[in-house]
C-alpha cells in the first residue's frame, strides 16, 4: 500500500485510505441520498483507487482522482459529472 500522496504542489503526506473514502462520500452530497446507496458507491469508487494504491509505494493525488473519476463514469456518471464540475470550480477560484 502506497505510504505516501504527492500533492499538486510537490508536497507530500501520509496515504490515508480514508481521506479517498471521504472524497467520494463528499461528491454524492445533494445527489444520493440512501447511505446504503452511497456507502456501496464509496466502497466501488474508492476500492479502484485503493487497488491501484496497493500497487505503489506512492502514488499522486490525479492518479487517485482519475481511478475514482474512471470507476464513477461507469457507476455513478452523475455524481462524476458533479465532481467534475466542483472540480472546474474550485480551478477558477469560485468554490
Amino acid at each position: 500500500m502506497a505510504n505516501f500522496v504527492i500533492k499538486k504542489d510537490g508536497g507530500r503526506e501520509p496515504f490515508d485510505p480514508e481521506k479517498v473514502k471521504n472524497s467520494v462520500r463528499m461528491a454524492t452530497t445533494g445527489i444520493i441520498t440512501d447511505p446504503q446507496e452511497i456507502e456501496q458507491l464509496v466502497e466501488g469508487a474508492a476500492g479502484a483507487a485503493l487497488a491501484l494504491a496497493a500497487t505503489k509505494e506512492e502514488i499522486a493525488t490525479g492518479e487517485i482522482k482519475s481511478a475514482i473519476l474512471g470507476r464513477l463514469d461507469k457507476i455513478a456518471p452523475n455524481v462524476a459529472v458533479a465532481w467534475r464540475a466542483y472540480d472546474g470550480r474550485k480551478a477558477k477560484g469560485q468554490d
